[in-house]
């Protein structure tokens, strides 16, 4: 059996089970049968069952954040457990990584390394991550990273704007970077997706519900102009949910915003967590337009998921949105981010529902293929492997 070990610089709570960096060595298994998998990470009060490999105590206690004793703590487990460890793969093109990317190669020259990219290149500008808008160290910082690339053997990258951005920053990338998106798990939703449902008129987004990141307010300000307005969505009697925790001191601007604007009562509504699977499905098997408001995203896993169970997509222009969208022909991106023009898009998409479900239904085994992880995987594996 050869050792992978997953090493992450956060705590692994449930919601994270279904995210790419457990994903990656849970499909990589299907493949190389061989490969006995173990994730570490600091532990917190809400740390997920060690289903699939062991936690690291976090002597701390923190729950929050990233802290130097979290570093260290990981830093000593990878002194104790570099030589033992066959397959090493980081999360982030941080510092961390560099030092644990580092020490790992220094211990384990015949170990390969591996580093999972979560970047957003509209978010984060090359010159501040890099530190190339310091003109005295632009040079030192270029050469270190790509000595640093030259450790590695594969890298990933989930948007091809992403995977550009990078490759044009350094040739060293080109040798090491893989575009791999990020996908959804088939196997789990198929086990609880019921074939029997109907689509109905009905609009869904599943987020942080008020987070600044999210940005729910757009999609609310859009449906109370709809509302006011002679529009399909009132019409045809379509129904929008915000499905996801509601983040603290949002539900008063909730409260107050049902008050502005009474003509929404009935029209949306918000369910808070939905932690059972099959219940959460049924919602994304129900809708017929899914809606993503970010102000950013790396990659925004809700879409593909959204898309594999027959939504059509009307998102901001995060990242990913023109790989997951196939250019709009899966879904239309917004580029303005105010509610008149997202209000439009969702409109638009009402009237014409039924031609764009048939285009997503008739694109499905393209989907599956581009974005469930059984296949997405295959990218990593033919690098690292063949």
């Amino acid at each position: 059996m050869l050792n992978w070990t997953s090493l992450l610089h956060f705590s692994l709570e449930s919601a994270c089970l279904q995210k790419a960096e457990v994903m990656i060595p849970l499909y990589l298994k299907n493949y190389h049968h061989n490969l006995d998998i173990k994730i570490v990470y600091p532990k917190a009060s809400q740390n997920a069952k060690p289903v699939y490999g062991g936690t690291f105590n976090d002597m701390s206690g923190s729950q929050k954040g990233y802290t130097i004793i979290q570093t260290c703590n990981l830093f000593v487990y990878l002194l104790q457990n570099a030589k033992k460890i066959e397959h090493l793969h980081l999360i982030h093109f941080i510092k961390s990584t560099f030092l644990y990317g580092l020490i790992y190669k220094i211990l384990n020259q015949k170990g390969k390394l591996y580093i999972m990219m979560d970047f957003d290149p509209y978010k984060h500008n090359l010159k501040t991550v890099f530190g190339e808008n310091i003109p005295i160290i632009r040079i030192l910082i270029r050469k270190f990273i790509n000595f640093f690339i030259r450790l590695t053997d594969c890298i990933s990258i989930e948007t091809t704007t992403g995977y550009n951005f990078l490759v044009n920053y350094s040739g060293e990338f080109q040798k090491k970077l893989v575009y791999m998106p990020n996908g959804f798990d088939q196997n789990q939703i198929d086990q609880y997706t019921q074939t029997t449902l109907q689509k109905e008129n009905i609009i869904i987004t599943v987020a942080r519900i008020g987070s600044y990141q999210k940005n729910t307010e757009l999609l609310m300000q859009s449906i109370a102009h709809l509302c006011d307005t002679d529009s399909e969505f009132i019409a045809k009697n379509w129904k929008c949910y915000c499905i996801g925790p509601i983040e603290d001191g949002f539900q008063n601007y909730i409260n107050e915003f049902y008050r502005q604007h009474p003509k929404v009562q009935g029209r949306l509504f918000f369910t808070g967590s939905i932690f059972d699977k099959k219940e959460l499905y049924s919602r994304y098997q129900k809708s017929k337009i899914f809606c993503l408001t970010s102000r950013h995203e790396s990659f925004g896993i809700v879409l593909v998921e959204a898309l594999y169970l027959g939504n059509y997509l009307i998102t901001t222009d995060i990242a990913s949105a023109s790989d997951i969208t196939n250019q709009g022909e899966l879904g239309t991106i917004v580029t303005q981010r105010d509610y008149h023009s997202f209000a439009k898009a969702i409109e638009n998409g009402i009237l014409n529902i039924d031609k764009y479900t048939d285009t997503i239904y008739k694109t499905h085994s393209e989907i599956i293929k581009k974005f469930s992880w059984h296949s997405a995987i295959l990218r990593i594996y033919n690098k690292l492997y063949k």
